[in-house]
């Protein structure tokens, strides 16, 4: 087998794993997350407001936020990093839209079991592609822009803008749904870190 040839393979195996990864993220997104009510971080969870709101598809907005992102990862990160990151914010974009229609299966109707289980499997879904070394696109740009740059923890600089999202929502949809957005997010992102691990 040629050196060629196993590159190939080790593409075409990391790009199913991404795949796989945004297709649990996004069945988590809307099997749990959406019925509920609730919503996730970064340029998904402003999409999700917005859908709230007007109910414009969540994957069309996601991708259309990512764009003046991925004009800065080109700018400060350079262009294989962001070929990369395009192709994996199209795959996820496509994705939410794509199981969109599982919204009326929803199995839960438990708020605080929706953000635990949404939780655990969009941080299984995200783990799979971090595991991947692939990305979602959205406040990953920004962490990796921040953490570049600015010697800041790339977690915190995430947390940071994610607790913008929900401060948002605390205002707009109450108290309750943002603090179980918490709830999802925090138990999101433990799960992430052991999948990825």
């Amino acid at each position: 087998m040629t050196l060629t040839s196993i590159i190939s393979k080790h593409q075409t195996i990391r790009y199913i794993g991404i795949i796989i990864g945004c297709l649990i993220a996004s069945c988590s997104i809307n099997l749990f997350i959406v019925p509920s009510h609730l919503l996730t971080g970064g340029a998904t969870g402003i999409a999700i407001i917005v859908y709230y709101i007007a109910g414009f598809p969540i994957g069309v907005q996601t991708f259309l936020y990512n764009i003046p992102l991925l004009f800065a990862s080109y700018k400060l990160l350079g262009k294989k990093d962001t070929i990369d990151i395009i192709i994996g914010t199209f795959i996820f974009a496509s994705c939410l839209d794509l199981t969109r229609f599982l919204n009326p299966y929803a199995p839960l109707n438990d708020l605080m079991l929706a953000s635990i289980f949404g939780g655990v499997f969009n941080g299984i879904g995200y783990g799979i592609v971090f595991r991947m070394n692939g990305s979602t696109g959205g406040f990953d740009i920004l962490g990796a822009i921040i953490k570049k740059y600015y010697s800041m923890n790339m977690g915190a600089a995430i947390f940071a803008f994610n607790c913008i999202v929900v401060s948002i929502a605390g205002f707009m949809f109450g108290i309750a749904p943002a603090m179980f957005t918490l709830i999802c997010m925090y138990v999101n992102s433990q799960v992430t870190d052991k999948v990825s691990a």
